[in-house]
């Protein structure tokens, strides 16, 4: 998995580029502006160079618990935009996609530490 931890992370940072564009440009039928279109940008970035410094590190289990997360929260975001009337089913979407993103990220690390540290005190034979 840390060989091809440049592949994930682009993997992950293109399908998160496609999904958010797609929710946003298609399913909300809203027009793109440059400020949308760089923040759909930084945040395919950023869920690619964790998604990437996951892998790279070796942490198997944070990485996928990460894209958990973030499948999870895509899931939510699609379900808000599809099922929710007004403006606030957008809003309600894209936080979603955050809050869930996020809580990936940060049980990923979590778990991550105890699989470490429980490693760490056993006693090797």
């Amino acid at each position: 998995m840390t060989a091809n931890y440049k592949i994930l992370g682009v993997i992950v940072m293109s399908i998160t580029l496609f999904l958010l564009l797609f929710g946003v440009g298609v399913i909300l039928d809203q027009e793109l502006a440059t400020s949308n279109i760089v923040t759909i940008i930084a945040y395919g970035l950023a869920a690619g160079l964790f998604s990437g410094a996951l892998a790279f590190l070796g942490l198997k289990v944070g990485f996928i618990v990460f894209v958990v997360g973030l499948a999870i929260g895509f899931i939510e975001m699609f379900r808000s935009f599809l099922f929710t009337q007004g403006e606030f089913g957008e809003l309600a979407g894209l936080l979603s996609l955050f809050i869930f993103t996020a809580l990936g990220l940060v049980l990923g690390v979590i778990i991550e530490g105890i699989r470490y540290l429980l490693k760490k005190k056993s006693p090797t034979q």
